[in-house]
């Protein structure tokens, strides 16, 4: 888990353009030569000193001298003028510090960095700070990671600042957009400085559902995937498209250091989100997953064969098993119910429980905690009415149905049917198929969408079949390095 997040400095903490073109016309005017432009300066924004004295005192015999001199200029400047560091920088690095142990890493000279901690008003928040003077950053984070052992988030503006920590799998590195220069690799992007905190809470949420420590990003612009490593095959997920050229980069990457066969995209313990639409784009489905067919050709193009699917199933009732459905009479031990909006997330625990026995054993499965599960069933179901229809025995929740009416009151749907392992018997399912049936019915609906089947279990199928409107697939796929 990443516990450390390490902050850039010039264009990523504090923009220090009017100091630098401002202390070059002072110099200027001191030494009596003829300035470049203020374009000129632009371009050294972000860049090394040595490379700077050498664009902008190319006739300066003595250049080092010349480099000091407006490392200090600007240092002055930058002192005199906190309105440099970004907006509300202080109670960011308060809310961060919160949960992370934050450092600054700068290619300046370590004048420049005492003046920016002068002014910023960071020092109670930052565990410390490395400047050139010291060492370059590749030293710097050696510190850091305690010998490369801890994964940390560097946040910077530049490609410099990815190439000079890139070779460091427990580095991650995500490119702020809003400063001096261009980068084309990165795991991780943000426009402002302020998106940091809801960056973070989305890597924290990744690494408590990847649940594994060997994992790696691969990148390129903002198309990214994450792929995850165990001993006999990889799982990549959480993927990040822009655009085919990227993309196809990408899987590219993630070919050349497959160690056996990668199989996704699969979301590290749950792949809710991220199985890829194979057909019916244009159907638009509540919740769907998000994906269009270039993702699919690129994988296809790449080697990559569809290895298994899942479908979304739009049925009338059916009507002969419905009857068979009514005739069943559970033993008295077992009781039924159907709870309607916000009350269904009482039974939230309960659900837990009984979905994590159901599925234990489906395939590619691997439990997620429970504030995940709350989040897919409560935070992604805020815009519909949820309808939880229940079998109990004993007081104890055995099997059930969490359904709504589609948003665009098209037809009713089934979004996940969980059956205990320990309870799992024809007779308990057609007594749900019964509940269900008499509800929708009543809401004076006759047809049902069945999300999310696995292509491998017939049972659904059987449910649906001879009575099928439009079905919409899902896939995963594999790929094998012969």
């Amino acid at each position: 888990m990443i516990s450390k997040i390490v902050f850039d400095l010039d264009g990523t903490l504090w923009t220090t353009e009017e100091a630098y073109i401002e202390s070059y016309k002072k110099i200027a005017e001191e030494f009596s030569f003829t300035p470049e432009s203020d374009d000129v300066v632009r371009e050294c924004l972000g860049v090394k000193l040595e490379q700077v004295v050498l664009k902008l005192f190319p006739h300066c015999p003595d250049k080092e001298t010349m480099g000091r001199i407006a490392v200090k200029y600007v240092a002055e400047y930058c002192a005199k003028n906190p309105k440099f560091c970004s907006k509300d920088i202080v109670s960011l690095f308060e809310e961060l510090s919160k949960k992370y142990d934050l450092y600054i890493m700068s290619n300046c000279p370590r004048v420049f960095l005492d003046g920016f901690m002068a002014v910023s008003n960071l020092t109670p928040y930052v565990k410390g700070t490395f400047s050139i003077s010291e060492g370059n950053k590749e030293q710097h984070l050696e510190k850091v990671t305690n010998g490369y052992k801890d994964r940390i988030l560097f946040v910077g503006d530049s490609q410099f600042d990815y190439d000079e920590i890139s070779n460091h799998k427990c580095v991650q590195f995500c490119y702020a957009k809003y400063g001096y220069m261009a980068c084309s690799n990165y795991e991780y992007h943000i426009d402002a400085l302020d998106d940091i905190l809801t960056l973070v809470k989305q890597i924290e949420r990744k690494e408590r559902m990847i649940d594994h420590d060997d994992y790696q990003i691969y990148s390129s612009h903002d198309s990214n995937i994450t792929v995850i490593n165990f001993k006999d095959y990889s799982m990549f997920g959480f993927i990040e498209y822009s655009n085919k050229e990227d993309f196809d980069n990408v899987i590219k990457q993630i070919k050349a250091e497959c160690r056996n066969k990668l199989i996704g995209p699969i979301d590290g313990k749950t792949w809710y989100t991220y199985r890829l639409v194979l057909d019916n784009f244009d159907w638009k489905l509540y919740p769907d997953c998000i994906s269009n067919k270039e993702i699919n050709d690129v994988l296809e193009s790449n080697g990559f064969k569809l290895f298994h699917s899942y479908s979304s199933t739009l049925s009338k009732m059916n009507e002969k098993i419905w009857k068979m459905a009514r005739r069943i009479k559970l033993p008295n031990e077992y009781t039924s119910s159907i709870v309607v909006g916000e009350d269904c997330y009482n039974y939230l625990e309960e659900m837990y429980d009984a979905a994590s026995e159901a599925f234990e054993k489906a395939d590619y499965y691997r439990s997620i905690n429970f504030e995940d599960f709350k989040e897919i069933y409560v935070e992604a179901f805020k815009s519909v009415t949820p309808v939880l229809m229940t079998i109990s025995k004993n007081n104890k929740l055995v099997a059930f149905i969490f359904s709504y009416e589609d948003p665009e009151k098209r037809f009713f749907v089934s979004k996940t049917i969980g059956i205990r392992k320990s309870e799992r018997n024809k007779l308990l399912l057609l007594k749900l198929i019964d509940i269900g049936y008499d509800y929708v019915s009543k809401q004076g609906y006759d047809t049902l969408l069945h999300h999310f089947q696995n292509d491998r279990t017939k049972v659904m199928e059987s449910i649906s079949s001879g009575y099928e409107i439009r079905k919409k697939h899902f896939g995963l796929f594999k790929y094998e390095n012969k």
